[in-house]
Order: C-alpha cells, then sequence, then structure tokens
C-alpha cells in the first residue's frame, strides 16, 4: 500500500506538464483511468495465481519488480520545459499557502474535496470487500482477489465507455 499512495497525485500533479492541450490531458486522464482499471482486473488474478503455486514472497517480489520497472520508464519521461521545485519555503508554509487558496478558490477546493471523497469511498470499498468476500458470501480469502479482479472487470468496461464516448 506504501508503494502505491503516491502514484495516482504523482500522476495528477504531472499530467498536465507533459499534455500539449486540452485534448491530450482529457486523453491521458482516460488512458490512465483505464489502464488503472486494467490493472485492477489483472493484478489480483495474477497475484493470487501466484501466490497459490509459487507463494506469497513470489507474488510480492512480482510486484516489487514490475514497480522497478515502471520506475526506470518513468525517469525517462522529459517535458519540453524545465520544471523546477519550489525552494526557499519551508513545507509547513508550503500546506498553509495551499490552505489558504482551498480557503477562497471555490473550484480548486471542489476538485480537492473530490479527490478526498474518492480516496475514503475507495478505502471503504477495499473494507467492504474484505468483510463481504470473508463473512457475508463465505469466499475465504481467495475471495478478496476475486471481487477486486470484479471491480477492475467494472472499471474497466467503464473506462471503454469513456473512450468512446470521449472519442
Amino acid at each position: 500500500a506504501a508503494g502505491f499512495a503516491p502514484i495516482r497525485p504523482a500522476t495528477m500533479a504531472l499530467a498536465p506538464l507533459l499534455a500539449r492541450s486540452s485534448e491530450e490531458l482529457v486523453a491521458s486522464n482516460v488512458s490512465s483511468s483505464t489502464m488503472e482499471a486494467l490493472g485492477t482486473l489483472i493484478g489480483p488474478l495474477v497475484g493470487g495465481a501466484l501466490a497459490a503455486t509459487a507463494g506469497f514472497g513470489a507474488a510480492i517480489g512480482v510486484a516489487a519488480g514490475i514497480h522497478l520497472v515502471c520506475a526506470l520508464l518513468v525517469a525517462g519521461i522529459r517535458t519540453e520545459g524545465a520544471v523546477r521545485p519550489r525552494t526557499g519555503r519551508g513545507v509547513l508554509r508550503d500546506l498553509l499557502l495551499g490552505g489558504r487558496t482551498l480557503a477562497g478558490e471555490p473550484h480548486p477546493r471542489l476538485i480537492v474535496l473530490l479527490f478526498g471523497s474518492q480516496a475514503l469511498v475507495r478505502g471503504l470499498l477495499n473494507v467492504l470487500v474484505t468483510v463481504a468476500a470473508l463473512t457475508i458470501l463465505g469466499m475465504g480469502r481467495p475471495g478478496v482477489g476475486w471481487l477486486n479482479a470484479a471491480l477492475g472487470g467494472g472499471a474497466l468496461l467503464g473506462g471503454l465507455a469513456t473512450v468512446v464516448l470521449v472519442g
């Protein structure tokens, strides 16, 4: 979970820097969501198969290897202009500035609240899937993976429908 935590925020922060037009930004968001759904579908299936046949250590090792390959691929991304981090101010000062901005600007505040709500619902869903698989449906531990894969399948269908709608 700690390895996955920074991925979505980093993607959302970098996409506007890499897109050359609003169309490319929309396309990157749609493709990112669709690929995330594909991973949510395939990941539990492959992880479960690895855990069942080669053990949990092998499944975790494969996941770590995939993360490493992805990190190396992302390291090769370059933007057209220089992107420099802000320096000279402290983290606390930046957080306070961000808080003041959110307090005074309704549109960024709405976006941040929506992302926060999405993270909250995703966390609740993870617990619900686990409880449903283990106690309500009696599927056992493999059921958690099956239900997560089903969520990924639904998200993939939704992502593909979005691609059709957006063009």
